[in-house]
């Protein structure tokens, strides 16, 4: 159910709503965040689940702005009592985010690609959780450490991105899009500029 939608007539969406989870069914509320949804309508819409929009998720690694929204909508849906879904989750990395803010599904090409119902069985015996999750479970990130972990999962990827040319430049190729100075990938801009702001007094 799109956010736009139900907040048209959220008297009467609001009725439907509850009809429909007497039958058993339940409602997602579709792109949240990007409407104009107040605290005041989603006490007063009872959908089961909340999903993130995708928008906000794809570019969060990087984008403060992004993440702190996301980190929003998980803290909300939880003092509200619903789950929370985020689509869009296209990497491991966005993925190991995602659990350290609490939020513990997700929907994105990460997980997989759409496929056929016959496809479903194989895919769910060959399945395997990426180690970084695993990592990300076992920790307890502070709302105030989540950059540095979003930062580190940036480190991680970029080192592996490193290997990877180093070996096509063995293999005589090479690759002109990889920022090899590691001032100016995305962790080390973040760590001379917020990273030192924040954790600087450490040194």
């Amino acid at each position: 159910m799109l956010e736009s939608a139900a907040l048209s007539d959220i008297g009467r969406v609001s009725e439907v709503i509850r009809a429909c989870q007497k039958l058993g069914v339940r409602f997602a509320l579709d792109d949240f965040g990007t409407g104009y949804a107040s605290l005041a309508y989603l006490r007063r819409l009872p959908a089961d689940v909340l999903k993130i929009d995708q928008t906000f998720v794809h570019d969060m690694l990087s984008d403060s702005d992004d993440r702190s929204i996301v980190e929003g909508v998980v803290s909300l849906a939880r003092t509200f009592r619903r789950q929370v879904i985020a689509e869009g989750m296209e990497t491991p990395e966005h993925g190991a985010l995602l659990i350290a803010m609490g939020c513990d599904l997700a929907q994105g090409y990460c997980v997989a690609r759409p496929m056929s119902a016959a496809a479903l069985p194989g895919w769910i015996e060959q399945y395997s959780v990426p180690p970084l999750w695993n990592a990300a479970a076992r920790g307890q990130f502070p709302s105030e450490d989540l950059s540095l972990f979003s930062a580190a999962i940036h480190h991680w990827g970029w080192c592996e991105q490193v290997e990877q040319a180093c070996l096509k430049t063995d293999a005589g190729d090479t690759d002109s899009t990889l920022e090899r100075d590691s001032t100016q990938c995305v962790f080390g801009k973040w760590f001379h500029g917020q990273g030192y702001q924040q954790y600087g007094q450490f040194d």
